[in-house]
Order: C-alpha cells, then sequence, then structure tokens
C-alpha cells in the first residue's frame, strides 16, 4: 500500500512537470511569433517606403535627338528651370544641386494641343519646355504692355532666339540669370528652339534665321567650340567683319530685310562703335486663312479706340469654329491653310471684357491661366466674329525688360560671356533691339520681326449657344503654332487709323 502510494505521487507529480514544460514552450511559441509578425510589419513598411524612391538617377543626353527626353539638371538659376525627364512611363525624382526647383508637368491632359486634325499629342517630354517658354512669353508680354494705349506687337521666338544664341556663352552668375529668365537649362535650349522649327529649321510660312557678328578686332578671341555650337543649334551663319564699317551697317540691314521679306528693311540707323558681336534673328511669316473672306464679308464698321475715339475701319465678318474663354475674357481661332510641310497656324484673338483694358486684362493672368484660356477651346457653338484688318509696325529696345525680369548681371561689366569671347575688357551686352511687322487682311496674314542682342567691350456649351466675338474695341491677338501651341506673333491693337 505505501509504495502504491509512492507510485501515484510519483506519477503525479511528472504530469505536473509536463504540463509546466508544455506551458512554458507555448509561452515561447507565442513570443516568437509575435515578433516575427513585428519584423515583417517593419520589413514591410521599410519596402514601402523605398518603392517610393527613384531606381535610376537623370544622365545627360543630347539635346538634338527629338525622340529623347531633356533629362539634365539645372546647374544654376533662381526660379523653376525645366531639366528633368518628364516621360509619364517612369517618372523620376531627383534633388538639382543647387536651389534651383525642376519643374514637373501636371498638364499632361492638353498635350494634344488645339486645333490640328487627329489632335497630334504633343510627347509628354516636351510639354514642360513649352509652359517654361509660355511663362517666359507672358511675362515679356505684360512688361512691353502695361502702360496699356498703346498697339502692341513683338516676336517671342525672335526674342528667344537671339536670347538663347547669347546663353550659350555665358558662364556663372551671368549664366544663372538668363536660365532663370528662360526658365530652361542651357542644355535644352536648341530642343526649345526646335519645338518651333523642327528638322527643317524652316516651313514654307514660317521662316526663321540666325546669324553672328563677329569684330575683326585683334584683341578679341572668339572661342570656336562655342561659335561652333551655335551653327549647329540654331543654324547661325557666321561673319567676320569690321564692325564699325559703313559697309557693315549695310550688310546686316540688307540681311535682315532679305529674311523678314523686306517688312524689316532698316533695323539699325548705327552700331555702337564699341560694338564686338552681334547675335541676330530674323523671321518673317506668311499664310494664307484656310477660309478666306469674300468681298459681301468686308464691311465698313467702327472700332472704339483706347483713348475713346472712334476710327472708321473694315471689318472682316465670318462665322469661326474655336471659341475660347476665360471669367474676364472670350475669344476664338481662325486657322490658316496648312504649309506644303503640314505645319499648321492659327490666328487667336482675345476681347477682355467690357470695361477692361488689355493690359489689365494680361496682369490678371499667369502662366496656367495663359495657358489654359488658349489650350481649352470648343466647337460647341455657333459663333459669329468681326476681325478689323489691321496693319502694325512695333519697335522696341528691351534691355529693360530683361532687368524688369530679373536679368540683371548680363548687362553689366561684371558680367561674364568669355565662353563665348574673350576680349580687353569685359563682354556685356548693350542693347536688345527688337522690331516686328504684321499685316492682317481679307487673305490671309504677312508678318515679319528681327531681334539684335549687340555686345559691346566694357560698359555696356451645346450647338445652339450663339456666341458673338465682335474686336470692335482694343483686343489682344497672336499666331500660334497649333501643334505646340507655342506664339510666335503676341500682339495688342489699341488703336485703329480711320480707313
Amino acid at each position: 500500500m505505501k509504495h502504491a502510494i509512492i507510485r501515484i505521487s510519483a506519477l503525479t507529480l511528472s504530469l505536473l512537470l509536463l504540463l509546466m514544460i508544455i506551458a512554458c514552450g507555448d509561452s515561447s511559441s507565442n513570443e516568437k511569433d509575435t515578433a516575427a509578425t513585428d519584423t515583417s510589419k517593419a520589413t514591410l513598411q521599410e519596402t514601402e517606403i523605398h518603392t517610393n524612391l527613384p531606381d535610376e538617377t537623370l544622365t545627360d543626353t543630347p539635346v538634338e535627338a527629338k525622340t529623347e527626353a531633356p533629362t539634365e539638371v539645372p546647374t544654376s538659376a533662381d526660379k523653376d528651370t525645366v531639366s528633368e525627364d518628364t516621360s509619364a512611363e517612369e517618372p523620376v525624382e531627383t534633388q538639382p544641386e543647387t536651389s534651383a526647383e525642376i519643374v514637373t508637368s501636371e498638364e499632361t491632359n492638353t498635350s494634344d494641343v488645339i486645333l490640328t486634325p487627329g489632335k497630334t499629342e504633343m510627347s509628354a517630354e516636351y510639354i514642360p519646355l513649352r509652359n517654361a517658354l509660355m511663362d517666359y512669353y507672358l511675362a515679356m508680354f505684360k512688361d512691353i504692355a502695361k502702360d496699356g494705349s498703346e498697339n502692341v506687337l513683338y516676336s517671342p521666338l525672335s526674342v528667344f532666339s537671339a536670347t538663347a544664341m547669347v546663353t550659350e556663352g555665358a558662364k556663372g552668375d551671368t549664366l544663372a540669370e538668363l536660365e532663370s529668365l528662360l526658365g530652361i537649362s542651357r542644355s535644352h535650349l536648341p530642343k526649345a528652339y526646335g519645338l518651333y522649327v523642327g528638322n527643317q529649321g524652316e516651313s514654307s510660312q514660317l521662316l526663321s534665321a540666325n546669324s553672328l557678328w563677329i569684330d575683326t578686332h585683334e584683341a578679341m578671341t572668339v572661342k570656336n567650340d562655342t561659335i561652333e555650337k551655335i551653327q549647329s543649334a540654331y543654324g547661325a551663319g557666321v561673319f567676320n567683319l569690321d564692325l564699325q564699317a559703313p559697309e557693315t551697317l549695310e550688310q546686316l540691314n540688307g540681311w535682315i530685310s532679305d529674311h523678314t521679306k523686306g517688312r524689316i528693311p532698316k533695323m539699325l540707323d548705327e552700331i555702337n562703335g564699341d560694338s564686338r558681336l552681334m547675335l541676330v534673328n530674323a523671321l518673317s511669316f506668311d499664310a494664307e486663312w484656310g477660309v478666306s473672306y469674300t468681298e459681301y464679308q468686308q464691311k465698313d464698321g467702327s472700332f472704339k479706340n483706347a483713348d475713346g475715339t472712334s476710327s472708321r475701319v473694315t471689318m472682316l465678318t465670318g462665322i469661326e469654329d474655336f471659341y475660347i474663354e476665360d471669367k474676364n475674357a472670350a475669344g476664338f481661332y481662325k486657322l490658316y491653310k496648312s504649309s506644303e510641310d503640314g505645319k499648321r497656324y492659327a490666328f487667336a484673338a482675345i476681347l477682355p471684357k467690357e470695361g477692361m483694358t488689355p493690359a489689365e486684362y494680361l496682369a490678371t493672368l499667369d502662366g496656367e491661366g495663359f495657358r489654359n484660356l488658349l489650350y481649352n477651346y470648343t466647337d460647341e457653338v455657333i459663333l459669329q466674329t468681326k476681325l478689323p484688318a489691321f496693319k502694325a509696325e512695333t519697335s522696341y529696345e528691351l534691355s529693360k525688360t530683361y532687368q524688369n525680369l530679373g536679368c540683371k548681371i548680363p548687362f553689366t561689366p561684371s558680367a561674364d560671356f568669355s565662353d563665348l569671347a574673350v576680349s580687353e575688357n569685359s563682354i556685356c551686352i548693350d542693347s536688345i533691339i527688337h522690331k516686328a511687322f504684321i499685316e492682317v487682311d481679307a487673305l490671309g496674314t504677312k508678318a515679319g520681326a528681327s531681334t539684335i542682342i549687340s555686345m559691346p567691350e566694357g560698359e555696356a456649351p451645346g450647338t445652339e449657344i450663339i456666341k458673338e466675338i465682335y474686336l470692335d474695341r482694343p483686343f489682344i491677338y497672336m499666331i500660334m503654332d497649333t501643334e505646340t501651341g507655342l506664339p510666335v506673333f503676341m500682339g495688342i491693337t489699341s488703336t485703329m487709323p480711320n480707313k
């Protein structure tokens, strides 16, 4: 009996020990499972964070190839500059090496810009370039038009072309201010220029020509590498001449007259005696209306001038298909005939609301609003229009405009254009002279423009809706490249002469 009790006690003790061992094992297993779960969560969280990082870095690519996206980060600028790959397939994020931020575009929905049959789409990589140009053009337009009462006309393409060429020779802070003004890094300026001229360099309607006029000054050394790049990227001709010789002035004016089809017959009265370099653009535009105005559509009308007086004019009346508007203005597009090479342009007219001048209206716009107005149109209306036949000629010195927009160093003796040429004294921008001409009539439009940058030494709704847009008071107009949405000419008609 005693032995039986001992055996039962021993068995009970063994069972208790076994239960304790099992209980400890379960606890350990639970702790391991919990730890494993926590570790898994931590690993997942880290993975999610890293999936937001770019899986490649930006590298330099040639700017000439139209199939390749801009990828270089700007080296210097004071405001947003375009310099990244904006491909919709693999967005890449990176930090620029300077304080400049990279522009990204969320406006890919407007890549099929305007009015082209089939709505040809612009590649996403070009949209930031186009948007930067439009911001730059609007800023210039506002400054030129700020007086409010005068007729305005300038060619943003012509001014941009000359500025892009001079930027090729800039360094340091001089380069930074020019890149900041344009909103585009230097390496992508040829690609931006190519948005207008494509691979051909010209079309049957828009002809753009560039040239460099270099003084044969014995103390000046020209950087041939830079000159060759300008020749290659902008199709520029090079003239090595005595810039102070009387025949040089005659030759320069003749070159500009030839490339504007005689519309800018005399660009300069004289050449600055200290000039060592001149960078020149000249262009012409000729296009017939897609649907010209017949004789019965040409009627006598009245135009209310900015000063309150009225002028008798010829009004071109018609029905148009493409209507644009925002809260402060309405307008329309009238198409030109397609050129032989397939390019198509359009005349855009914008009429501010009653009581608002064109200058006041422009002051309400930022770049995004400007693009939204021009790129969002409807053909769901019956649109009755009146357009006065008109002619305009203008002349500007744009140095102050550039300085008003923050580009100042290039105009001072501290400017660094040593990548372009080296002389006894510093070379800077002395003047930016721009002239433009336009004639709009029943058959179409003729226009011309030229820009000279002179660089001396030293200081230097539904279809039942009926709309009416009668341009019988001051209005804004543009000649637009319909494939890119970029203007070739921009103007304001504030005053009309009596016919």
